[in-house]
């Protein structure tokens, strides 16, 4: 926020001689501006003593004479600047008198744009406005509307006191530098110590971590975070966004100016560092005396330091070290350290005249230690991939302890049998520790709520409870070698998750598992020798969630299908199914019966009866036909069939489903009926990997007739299309065309009209050498068994330009592909963004392969017009010159041929009505 006025020297002498009736004229519209921000702004404004006049619905005071006259006689104007403000008459008379008085009187203005942008609003509206944009303001959303109205109302209030003359230039000045320093210095010398102390922290070291992380580690120091950071965040100095702890980059910057004043202008004498010169040189000469050092290299960099260098720290209890590398460990380390995280620690042992008995948190991930030292105070230990660490050390003497991690430690071999008893452990993870063999036996701790072992592959036994565990939610012993689980796991009461994937030695859950009767989610899936599910499960109430993918059950209990709020089922792999009954069961939404070798007739005509099912997969089965009852499933989203070589026909299907159908491989039919009504479902997926008779140029075109009828049935708004076939050659019909993996387009200046309807891109995708990627981040999509992808950003001016993108899921299944294939998507005008259709001329559209092995050798894009798909011949443009379909279409109603025109498509609109699809693909 800040004001801007005129600055002549006649208009000033006036503003400041002038005796004001008001000091604060608010000129809002209340048609679009909530009155949870106007009110409180109004209250806290009159509550400080600050004189306002405000336009009221319904009084009777509301002549525009009286309103007019209140503008003039006010000191300060502010403009609450909505979406609505220039539609109301009233407003804008308000904001021409305002202009009025500010050129003429030097009357300050200040602005809070609410849920508007300057540029993109403002400088739309009348000639009036055109000083609007210029002024400096808050921009206000939601969730920032009380930090916003108390610092409004601080800055006036301070303004307004100030019995100083101020020049019009000089105002705006120093209106933004109280913002950005005196209203917070103000705000931060009524904090009491504590909580100065906690802002000061998390100025320094804690801005963007977790809420909950952030008490954790405070909590450690013993300065009661919980109300503190509450203090702050009534005083606008942080916020809490998606649960993390954020400030305001000019309050950071003014906390750390607080700091920095502590050193008195020498290097590292401040009580927090954070700058990594100043961190290096105090490691190098031990010169000073700190509080908190926290230092970050995104990458592994080499220091050199000297070994005594926190020898002369006696106050220093925040230490966190990442990416340094250091050759030895410290020989000194202070004792009033309260939180020690030093990621890669160099030291097989921690120094010997370390006696920290107030450390409440010990991280040292990835190191060299070989045994962690516990002390009484500690409350977190992680030593997660610490490879050289063989043992636990004794606990007994640690009654504190709340988490333990020593994921990754693949050389622990030996836990103290004192861990059993840690009665205030709520978190114990030994993920990965493949040498560990046992485990202590029984177990009491009874605050535990999650215990992970997975990926101990030599574990055979799992330990017997003998106490109540009516707090642990989440048990993971997925990738053990256990072949039964005791019965004395039924005092798991609370237990939501049970994770049992791939243990390949598991033969049977145990008869007790009702007991569980708090069980959310059950996996067994990949367990291999597990040959049926007990019929009590079908007593879990809770259950909402059973993966029993690639076991060895040959029928499925129906004891399972009366679970009442069962929502997912997942069978996929579980080939020796001979039976299959499917009671109703109202809440199931997802059904996996993918790679079940099921054959005709063994899906009961009454699927129909899953009453709520969203989601079925019937993928890689081996039946002809789909059976007629999927056609009762008027919930249904998505139905997959791909890889179903042997499949003819499909029933009717509600045009709200996402079909996705494909025939990656051999298949012993060239023919499959699709339902009538294929081309008005939603979003459609034809798979056609490997089929090598669908290769060339016709069937490329028929590709594209495919997705003309896609079109031409009046698709849900958004829905998207996509296919991808063998082929080298990007169809003609694409009038931008390039080599590699980036196309652009030039448009004119209307090129969006009501008769867009999307654009289509299509990429020649090589496959040579694919292999899996590492890691897909947010790409991945386990549903999918996605291992790489393709992706198409759209970029205006270098600026990516938000909305959905076309994106191709790839499978373990491509690694088998040798050929070329043409990869061809749509995405619909719906999901264009306003830079799509008011800003951009000339998009830019780059493929992004992720994982290896996947190359884009040419590019294509067309924008697609109803004339496109309305016309029995499909008129074409290429790319030559500077022509462009979108050129045309402002001429003509119809598009004129600049290039050539596919007249002869052997794929015509009866025949797509059963789906003539080539289907005997290549060995």
């Amino acid at each position: 926020m800040a004001a801007e006025a005129n600055s002549s020297p006649s208009s000033s002498s006036s503003c400041r001689d002038r005796r004001w009736k008001y000091d604060v004229y608010l000129s809002c519209s209340d048609d679009d501006m909530p009155r949870s921000f106007t009110d409180p702004l109004d209250v806290a404004l009159t509550g400080q003593g600050i004189r306002t006049f405000r336009f009221r619905n319904g009084e009777a005071s509301n002549s525009p004479v009286i309103f007019l006259k209140a503008i003039e006689n006010s000191r300060f104007s502010i403009l609450v600047l909505s979406r609505k403000y220039a539609h109301s008459i009233r407003c804008l008379n308000e904001l021409e008198k305002i202009v009025e008085c500010r050129k003429g009187m030097g009357q300050a203005v200040l602005a809070v744009y609410f849920d508007v942008d300057p540029a993109e609003k403002v400088s739309n509206w009348s000639a009036a406005l055109l000083v609007v944009p210029s002024l400096p303001g808050w921009h206000v959303r939601d969730r920032y509307k009380a930090q916003n109205i108390e610092l409004i109302v601080k800055v006036l209030r301070a303004e307004l006191r100030s019995s100083l003359p101020i020049s019009l230039h000089e105002w705006n000045s120093k209106l933004l530098e109280k913002k950005k320093s005196d209203a917070v210095k103000m705000i931060i010398q009524g904090l009491n110590d504590n909580e100065k102390r906690i802002f000061l922290d998390i100025v320094c070291f804690f801005k963007g971590m977790e809420k909950k992380r952030v008490e954790e580690i405070l909590d450690c120091d013993g300065c009661c975070p919980c109300s503190a950071i509450e203090v702050l965040i009534e005083n606008s100095l942080v916020t809490i966004l998606d649960n993390k702890v954020m400030m305001d980059r000019f309050i950071q910057e003014t906390g750390q100016e607080i700091v920095s004043a502590e050193s008195l202008g020498e290097r590292g004498k401040q009580s927090r560092l954070w700058l990594t010169d100043d961190i290096l040189d105090v490691l190098r000469n031990n010169k000073v005396t700190v509080e908190g050092i926290d230092i970050h290299f995104p990458e592994l960099k080499e220091a050199q330091w000297n070994e005594e260098a926190f020898s002369n720290m006696p106050c220093l209890r925040f230490l966190r070290i990442h990416g340094l590398y250091m050759t030895e460990g410290p020989i000194h380390l202070s004792n009033a350290l309260t939180f020690l995280e030093w990621c890669g620690y160099p030291g097989k042992v921690l120094p010997q005249s370390f006696q920290p008995e107030e450390l409440r948190e010990l991280n040292l991930c990835s190191s060299k230690i070989e045994r962690p030292w516990a002390g009484k105070m500690l409350k977190f230990i992680n030593v997660s991939y610490s490879r050289e660490l063989s043992s636990t050390p004794d606990f007994s003497g640690t009654p504190n302890l709340q988490r333990l991690d020593f994921e990754g430690c693949l050389n622990l071999v030996e836990i103290d049998p004192s861990i059993a008893l840690l009665r205030r452990l709520i978190f114990l993870s030994f993920k990965e520790c493949t040498s560990l063999e046992s485990l202590p036996s029984p177990i009491a701790m009874e605050s535990l709520e999650v215990f992970i072992l997975s990926g101990c592959s030599n574990i055979k036994k799992f330990p017997e409870f003998v106490v109540p565990m009516d707090h642990l939610l989440e048990l993971y012993l997925d990738k053990t070698a256990i072949e039964k689980l005791p019965l004395s796991i039924g005092h798991l009461t609370a237990l939501t998750l049970l994770k049992l994937k791939d243990c390949k030695n598991l033969r049977c859950l145990p008869s007790n598992i009702h007991k569980l009767e708090s069980l959310k989610i059950v996996d067994v899936s990949g367990c291999s020798k597990l040959r049926k599910l007990p019929e009590s499960l079908g007593s879990i109430s809770c259950l909402e969630r059973l993966d029993a993918g690639g076991t060895s059950i040959i029928d499925v209990s129906p004891s399972i299908f009366l679970l009442k709020i069962l929502e997912a089922l997942s069978l996929r792999g579980c080939k020796g199914i001979l039976r299959l009954q499917l009671p109703p069961v109202s809440s199931l939404t997802l059904l996996n019966l993918s790679d079940c070798n099921l054959q005709q007739g063994t899906i009961p005509t009454d699927i129909g009866c899953l009453a709520s099912l969203v989601s079925l997969d019937l993928s890689k089965n081996s039946f002809d036909r789909v059976p007629t009852g999927t056609s009762q499933l008027t919930k249904l989203q998505g139905l997959n069939v791909e890889s179903c070589k042997n499949l003819e026909s499909m029933p009717e299907l509600s045009s709200n489903i996402d079909f996705s159908v494909g025939s990656a491989g051999r298949s012993s039919h060239e023919r499959l009926s699709c339902p009538s009504n294929f081309f008005r479902m939603g979003d459609s997926c034809l798979n056609f990997v490997n089929c090598s008779k669908l290769a060339g140029n016709q069937d490329c075109n028929n590709a594209f007739t495919m997705l003309r009828r896609f079109l031409k049935g009046n698709p849900c708004p958004g829905k998207k299309f996509e296919t991808i076939i063998p082929g080298k050659e990007l169809p003609q019909y694409f009038s931008y065309q390039r080599e590699g993996s980036v196309v652009s387009m030039s448009l004119p200046q209307n090129w969006y009209t009501d008769k867009c309807m999307g654009y289509a891109v299509c990429a020649v995708v090589g496959f040579r050498r694919y292999r899996p990627a590492n890691s897909l981040g947010k790409l991945r999509h386990e549903a999918f068994g996605t291992t790489h992808g393709l992706g198409c950003e759209v970029k205006c001016s270098k600026s990516d330009i938000p909305g959905l993108h076309p994106f191709l899921r790839c499978s373990q299944e491509l690694s088998q592909i040798e050929s070329d294939h043409l990869w061809i998507s749509f995405v619909s005008c719906e999901n264009f963004s306003t830079e799509w259709k008011n800003c951009c001329r000339h998009p830019e559209f780059s493929f992004q392969p992720y994982g290896a092995g996947l190359a884009v050798k040419k590019s294509g894009v067309r924008l697609i017009y109803q004339q496109d798909i309305e016309d029995r011949k499909l008129i074409i443009t290429q790319s030559k010159g500077s022509a462009s379909p979108c050129a045309i279409v402002q001429q003509s109603d119809s598009l004129q041929e600049i290039g050539g025109t596919i007249s002869n498509s052997k794929v015509d609109d009866a025949a797509l009505d059963n789906v003539h699809l080539s289907k005997k693909c290549r060995n």
